[in-house]
């Protein structure tokens, strides 16, 4: 954070001027980052008012929340404009939504294939029988059903577990730590113990079991990646909440992965939230250059991103094809979504859409953002046709009818803060989707990767554990390859995104598509002999590039 302060950030000279001006128009100097990109201020809405020259109009928004914006573009003080790039907090009209789905009682769902019988090697994810009949009922899947379709057996027969790996994640909301010890006893015993610690930022207070995403997020990490040690870091769902959020886990260079599972459509950023996108671009580019990768949820609305609600979307909203932020951005792997129709190896995938009520996997074209020469560089079959940044990346596990199992009073009909519209359970077992289990999934697996032998065992250390850079050109170095292509990836090349069946979203098809990116992990495929784990290691390390077109990662 230093070295890029002293090399990108504002020079000390200028953000002390800034300070001046702040004070010298009655406000109170709150906080400045370590990177000096932010600067916090408070003071009274007549103090506020002055100092930008505007005036505040509140307004009532939907789902009983309320907003503010500014009656006319604000002015900085004379002097500031060159130093001030956007003013964060006038305008609160555009709040980061979770990329959550549940379907409603699912008793009557059958499961499409019957779940393949996955030995668990010590101190793997094994579902008990709880979480077992939970998934068998439902016609979802356990964790362990998952990482063995995504190829992860062949890691934790090796006694990979993620050791030394850091994941920190984005949340908005609390979590309850007995819920996290509820599905740890299930899945590894009374004596294991989550490596899990908490950061509150901007003074978060909130308590409870939450809306239930940050529980799916922490339990899906624990389940794929037992040994890493994940930071949850909360702050207040605000404009600067966020930003502040974002800010301070880069800055803290803690974590080797930082997961998001919080979005919003970009055009409502950029008229409910003025400057907040360039100014993630500014933090996502120093995660890059430190070398962590961002892994964000592509969001649950298929291809028209703006009409996401948190619990349903029941029509279109203009403009119809969007994506969300900020798994658009740049500097971010975007995780798409698909159905899990089988827990083999690979297993049988096609894109999530379940229509307008219960959602799609996120993906599009940006209307902010060029593509990124390690996208259009790549030389994939299919990237590079849009001149946008093409989102997502990769996909996984998300639809909600054939979920994850997970445990969260939040949804439990005994005690808990459950949504009637979603039915509740007797107990905090359950099933969630959305592209809000895919993100979590592929950061634990990049852990996991991280942290494996061959190639790997010759990364950097840094923070504790290996790095493997900013990995979204690495992935798709990999995908350049036909054969590590195969090797690497499950290629969906069924369904769509266009949840409102409007014809305007996008088919999956071979190589990379707009609906499910480069396709699902193959960790390690069934031989033993390949897979992601291999072609991503070997590509980080240098050891080889894929021929034909592959582009070599710039950002390590």
């Amino acid at each position: 954070t230093a070295e890029f302060a002293g090399r990108f950030g504002p020079t000390e000279a200028a953000v002390a001027k800034v300070e001046r001006s702040m004070q010298a128009a009655g406000l109170a100097v709150t906080s400045v980052s370590a990177n000096r990109l932010l600067v916090g201020v408070s003071g009274t809405t007549g103090r506020i008012e002055a100092a930008f020259h505007t005036r505040l109009k509140g307004y009532a928004l939907s789902g009983d929340r309320s907003g503010w914006s500014t009656a006319s573009a604000p002015l900085l003080p004379a002097g500031d404009a060159s130093a001030i790039q956007s003013v964060l907090g006038l305008d609160e009209l555009a709040m980061p939504r979770s990329e959550l789905r549940r379907a409603p009682a699912l008793d009557n769902v059958v499961q499409p294939v019957a779940p393949v019988a996955a030995p668990a090697a010590p101190g793997a994810p094994r579902a008990c029988s709880a979480a077992s009949l939970d998934a068998l009922g439902g016609g979802g899947w356990s964790d362990q059903e998952m990482a063995h379709a995504y190829g992860l057996d062949g890691l934790y027969a090796q006694g990979d577990l993620a050791a030394g790996q850091t994941i920190a994640l984005f949340e908005l909301e609390p979590f309850s730590s007995s819920d996290l010890a509820s599905f740890d006893r299930c899945y590894f015993g009374a004596s294991h113990t989550a490596q899990v610690s908490t950061v509150k930022v901007d003074g978060f207070d909130l308590v409870g079991p939450g809306s239930g995403e940050s529980i799916l997020d922490i339990e899906d990490l624990s389940a794929f990646a037992p040994r890493a040690h994940i930071i949850v870091y909360e702050a207040p769902n605000t404009t600067f909440g966020g930003i502040d959020e974002y800010n301070t886990i880069v800055s803290q260079d803690r974590a080797n992965i930082i997961s998001t599972s919080w979005g919003e459509c970009e055009q409502a950023l950029q008229t409910g939230a003025p400057g907040a996108q360039q100014l993630e671009n500014e933090i996502f580019e120093e995660a890059a250059t430190q070398g962590q990768t961002v892994v964000s949820a592509a969001g649950d609305t298929g291809s028209d991103d703006c009409a996401g609600t948190q619990f349903s979307n029941t029509k279109a909203v203009a403009p119809y094809l969007s994506v969300d932020d900020p798994a658009s951005q740049p500097y971010v792997l975007a995780a798409g979504g698909t159905s899990l129709l089988s827990d083999s190896n690979p297993p049988s995938e096609v894109v999530w859409n379940h229509g307008a009520q219960w959602g799609g996997g996120g993906g599009g074209v940006s209307t902010t953002w060029p593509i990124p020469s390690w996208q259009a560089g790549s030389g994939v079959p299919g990237v590079g046709t849009s001149g946008g940044r093409e989102v997502p990346d990769v996909s996984a596990s998300a639809d909600e009818w054939r979920g994850v199992t997970v445990y969260s009073s939040a949804f439990s009909s005994t005690g808990g803060a459950s949504n009637g519209l979603l039915g509740a359970p007797p107990s905090g077992w359950t099933m969630i989707g959305g592209t809000s289990s895919a993100a979590p999934q592929w950061a634990a697996v990049l852990a996991e990767i991280a942290a494996s032998g061959g190639s790997c065992s010759t990364l950097p250390v840094t923070r504790g554990g290996r790095d493997l850079g900013f990995v979204a050109p690495e992935l798709y170095a990999v995908a350049s390859s036909p054969t590590a292509y195969a090797q690497s990836f499950t290629d969906i090349t069924s369904g769509n995104n266009d949840v409102f069946g409007l014809g305007l979203g996008y088919s999956a098809g071979p190589g990379y598509d707009l609906a499910s990116g480069l396709g699902s992990p193959t960790v390690v495929d069934a031989s033993g002999t390949g897979g992601l784990a291999s072609s991503l290691c070997a590509v980080a390390s240098g050891e080889s590039a894929p021929a034909g077109g592959g582009v070599t990662p710039v950002v390590s």
